[in-house]
């Protein structure tokens, strides 16, 4: 499994290396003089989809309805915008690097370095999708146990066996047990360690199309990052 990820992370970012390469020799001081005035840096293609992303897509499912895994393509940024509306995200919002608008805002990127951005962002969402969709076809089981254990118990109390209150006690023991049992595949998995190098791979590329004023910009603001990926924050200081 290992060895799976680190071929695919290799063979994902060569194409974002490449047309840095490019950049670099076609671009003295990697800028142009035409100044990007069309990005909108607050819309989805610029979100950074992570790990507790993909958790908050879990639904824990309830007596009308299952539990089931995110469905959405980790490629498709539109798609997943719908998970970041649960306050899950909402309440971590603008922290650890999760959405780029401030830093892309803060740039004054050229037409071309917006350009690039957009490629190493698809090419980030296309190297996480190898460790989702990993851990999401190991975590089916798990799904497909709790489906089977829900129908059990409504037919429970549908046959008047247990009541209401009883049905919704069990299931919510499920669903608390299984989703802590998902929690342990994904660290099993090392889920969010390749994420994150999938991230820290997407900040070094980004970093590398910069001119030296914009790289100092994103310096400083790098070096304010916190969380998994990073070094944890000091005590007195928050992110972003």
């Amino acid at each position: 499994m290992k060895a799976k990820k680190s071929i695919r992370l290799f063979t994902t970012f060569m194409l974002p290396l490449f047309f840095l390469a490019v950049y670099a020799c076609n671009n003295d001081n990697a800028t142009s003089p035409d100044p990007v005035s069309d990005a909108d840096y607050s819309s989805s293609e610029y979100a950074v989809y992570e790990y507790d992303d993909e958790f908050a897509g879990i639904n824990d499912g309830s007596l009308d309805n299952d539990m089931t895994l995110s469905q959405d393509s980790p490629r498709d940024h539109q798609a997943l915008q719908a998970n970041r509306g649960r306050a899950s995200f909402m309440n971590r919002r603008g922290h650890r690097g999760m959405h780029l608008w401030q830093l892309l805002d803060s740039l004054n990127l050229t037409v071309d370095q917006d350009t690039l951005v957009k490629i190493i962002l698809m090419d980030y969402r296309e190297c996480i999708t190898v460790p989702i969709q990993e851990f999401r076809d190991e975590a089916t089981p798990i799904i497909e146990e709790a489906r089977l254990q829900r129908q059990a118990i409504v037919d429970s109390m549908r046959a008047g066996v247990i009541t209401h209150r009883e049905a919704f006690t069990e299931m919510m023991s499920i669903f608390k047990a299984k989703h802590e049992l998902i929690k342990e595949l994904a660290d099993q998995l090392g889920l969010r360690e390749a994420m994150c190098e999938c991230k820290i791979t997407m900040f070094d590329n980004i970093a590398a199309i910069l001119d030296e004023t914009q790289k100092a910009i994103f310096d400083e603001w790098y070096a304010k990052q916190w969380g998994p990926c990073f070094t944890p924050a000091p005590a007195d200081t928050t992110s972003n």
